[in-house]
């Protein structure tokens, strides 16, 4: 009698679960929760700490909470992406996949739907909150919050991608989560104000891109603004960051994929 194997599909649907069951037994998505959930207080206080009220205004509005959106991204990616594949070769569980007759592509696309579905998720949640509260202050949503939303899943999806191309090189997990988070908060954004005092424009850089979610709602998509002596600040348009996006998210991928069907462990 022939036993039939599962579709690669299947597999990779398989592994996807069994990642989000261990996103739900660990720690990580209520870390996130709670540092969203403090963030949205700490915003929704201020104001009225400070003696004055929450912008009445629908953009001035989303311009306050959204000036957090991209961190939340990189937040994310770092908690969800950064470790998935060098988990398997730091803790040594690779021992006991790897042998299965399970295809490395099968596990990776399964690990990689679980990490950016969560992160979606999270990141979906996020713009709710900030959507409800914004029709019970201003009585209504600013239409490029929409926008802002579509922008931030394809950041999500490109920081991903991203966060697992460093996770396939690196041998322990928790560097690969300080790299993650380091290169997009802080190394690939010097690399824009550079390029950007040369006034050279970083419309190719991830985090120029992904800070589209934000200038979109501030009116600034778009934009040059010239700074004498100081270059010039470029503001991404809207559908080149969409489209940079998208190509971060396919060309990381596929790197990983590829380093990571091939790594030993």
């Amino acid at each position: 009698m022939v036993t039939q194997l599962p579709s690669d599909f299947s597999q990779a649907v398989t592994a996807a679960r069994y990642e989000v069951l261990k996103y739900l037994r660990g720690r990580k998505l209520l870390v996130f929760l709670l540092l969203t959930g403090l963030i949205l207080a700490l915003l929704t206080a201020a104001p009225y700490l400070l003696g004055t009220d929450l912008p009445s205004d629908p953009r001035d509005f989303m311009v306050l909470y959204l000036s957090f959106g991209s961190v939340l991204v990189i937040i994310a990616a770092t908690l969800f992406s950064a470790d998935s594949l060098a988990s398997e070769f730091d803790h040594r569980t690779g021992f006991l996949i790897f042998p299965q007759p399970m295809k490395r592509e099968a596990l990776f696309a399964g690990k990689f739907m679980a990490s950016f579905a969560v992160s979606a998720l999270m990141i979906s949640i996020f713009y709710l909150v900030v959507y409800i509260i914004s029709l019970a202050v201003t009585g209504e949503i600013l239409s490029e919050a929409y926008t802002s939303l579509g922008i931030a899943l394809l950041y999500v999806l490109a920081a991903t991608g991203f966060g697992f191309m460093l996770s396939a090189f690196m041998g322990r997990s928790t560097t690969a989560a300080i790299l993650v988070f380091a290169t997009l908060l802080l190394v690939f954004p010097i690399i824009d104000s550079v390029l950007m005092f040369a006034s050279i424009d970083p419309w190719f850089s991830i985090t120029q891109a992904g800070e589209t979610m934000f200038y979109v709602v501030t009116g600034q998509a778009g934009d040059v603004v010239p700074m004498p002596g100081f270059g010039d600040i470029f503001y991404a348009e809207v559908n080149t960051s969409a489209a940079v996006l998208a190509a971060w998210a396919a060309v990381t991928s596929v790197i990983a994929m590829l380093k990571f069907k091939s790594r030993e462990l």
